[in-house]
């Protein structure tokens, strides 16, 4: 049966130099210098150690006593604790923290535009959650942020933020830093709806009265942006292919545009074969844009 109490903790944090234990091997060690700090004594192979969980202050007495059982887990499973990366690196992380983890350990690995979950996620989650603690989160704070994207009129954003959340708690539950996934219960249905593709398509008069306004207010709509529009309407590719080219892949003597596959969706190298029109736009951008490596970012 655990000994300490929170009252006894508090007092002893505040005394002189002790090592008290809570039992089971846990124990609240006072040191003669530094910060009061969470021990666990154990065997393994028959070799006694011991392995600190984390300072008072981050732990509480519950959360001590529930990082000690996991930690008997570990052992129970054939493995020392001692091998495995710090237990107490976790404890207490923020959601922002947890994030940054998971996008250095899988998403830059993983994605090839890791930007676009970096985005999702500080421009739509970390302002309502990235502060709190992981296990703080919970399901109401994933039914606030849903319906905030989707209020604003953003549906697709908020379906991929409900898979980025339950990526993010998948990988805090791999971590051993919560059991809960608050995110699991939504489907897209409580997002932004089940998503259909789109059939409309713009006439070729609302393309004459779109560029019509373009032109009309070139002192807001530079010749720049124009340009980049006229590219995109008759090359028919992703804004992302095109505003991200560097000017190397374009062979304007040879009117190609050789398109590599690590850019593409389909991840396959593609060569656009270019009309004199579109040359010229080309042409016309590249000295406007004389000091950008790529084409343009709208």
């Amino acid at each position: 049966m655990p000994n300490l109490t929170v009252k006894q903790v508090n007092i002893l944090a505040n005394g002189q130099h002790s090592k008290t234990s809570d039992g089971n091997g846990l124990s609240f060690v006072v040191p003669k210098r530094g910060e009061p700090y969470w021990s666990l004594r154990y065997t393994f192979n028959e070799k006694r150690r011991e392995k600190s969980l984390g300072k008072f202050g981050q732990l509480t007495l519950a959360e001590a006593r529930g990082e000690a059982e996991k930690i008997r887990a570990l052992i129970r499973d054939g493995i020392d604790p001692l091998s495995t990366p710090s237990i107490e690196s976790y404890v207490g992380m923020t959601f922002d923290l947890l994030f940054k983890d998971m996008y250095q350990h899988k998403i830059l690995k993983r994605n090839k535009h890791p930007d676009i979950p970096r985005s999702k996620y500080e421009n739509n989650v970390s302002s309502h959650i990235g502060h709190l603690k992981v296990e703080q989160v919970t399901a109401i704070h994933v039914r606030n942020i849903l319906d905030t994207i989707t209020n604003s009129g953003r549906p697709t954003v908020s379906n991929d933020v409900l898979g980025l959340l339950n990526q993010l708690f998948k990988h805090a539950i791999q971590l051993g830093i919560t059991s809960n996934n608050p995110a699991s219960a939504f489907s897209c249905k409580d997002a932004g709806g089940v998503e259909k593709p789109r059939k409309r398509v713009l006439s070729i008069e609302e393309i004459e009265n779109a560029f019509s306004v373009f032109r009309k207010h070139s002192d807001s709509f530079t010749r720049d942006n124009y340009l980049v529009c006229c590219l995109l309407i008759t090359l028919g590719v992703r804004k992302s292919e095109l505003i991200q080219a560097p000017w190397k892949e374009f062979d304007l003597d040879n009117a190609v545009w050789h398109l590599p596959k690590a850019r593409t969706k389909t991840e396959s190298d593609i060569s656009i074969p270019l009309p004199q029109q579109i040359v010229c736009w080309l042409e016309e951008l590249k000295v406007r844009l004389s000091t950008s490596p790529s084409v343009r970012h709208l």
